[in-house]
């Protein structure tokens, strides 16, 4: 687990889009984890991709990481259409896969078991600035995704400064729920805010 805070934010420090994504995660003032795109999402035909505006079609992956630097997790997309990521542990093992539909008016990143069960789903509208997180059982919000204004004091860190996400959880999260959260916030800024 990264940090059992209730409230996390997620920072993008790469700035332009031919370069790996990179995000700090933070609790509070206190860096927590970091998120980065290994150099293979980078290579040429992803590169291609996104030159002729095909960003959503290429490949990505991600390593989610602690401030010693140990991997807690992955996140994982297929070259392709298919809009689906996969959530997996530290050594590979499939967790969980976020299922997507992303559009201007109404966004869902739905998180489901590797058997195929609901698990959570984030729903948003109105290019999802803010995203209600919620138990696919019971319905009941668990937590929220809001993207924000960049949070930099300087003019210069504000100019150059990515994406900036506030991920708070009702409750204290486990540490899957935390991950997928996580996730999700990656793929909604990578997909859609960063497309």
């Amino acid at each position: 687990m990264l940090s059992n805070d209730s409230n996390l934010s997620m920072n993008e420090d790469s700035i332009l889009k031919s370069q790996s994504r990179e995000y700090s995660l933070y609790a509070g003032k206190r860096m927590i984890g970091r998120i980065e795109e290994m150099k293979t999402s980078i290579e040429w035909k992803n590169q291609l991709l996104k030159w002729i505006n095909l960003h959503a079609v290429s490949s990505k992956h991600f390593y989610v990481s602690n401030v010693r630097g140990e991997v807690v997790a992955q996140l994982k997309k297929n070259r392709g259409f298919n809009r689906d990521v996969e959530v997996l542990g530290a050594e590979g093992e499939r967790l969980a896969v976020l299922k997507q539909t992303l559009g201007m008016k109404n966004q869902i990143i739905s998180a489901r078991l590797p058997e195929g069960d609901p698990y959570i789903k984030a729903i948003g509208k109105n290019n999802s600035l803010h995203l209600s997180v919620q138990n696919e059982e019971t319905n009941e919000i668990i937590a929220s995704i809001q993207k924000k204004s960049a949070r930099a004091v300087r003019l210069k860190d504000s100019l150059f400064s990515g994406g900036y996400y506030h991920l708070h959880h009702i409750k204290s999260p486990t540490p899957f729920e935390q991950i997928i959260l996580i996730g999700m916030a990656v793929v909604l800024h990578d997909q859609l805010h960063n497309a």
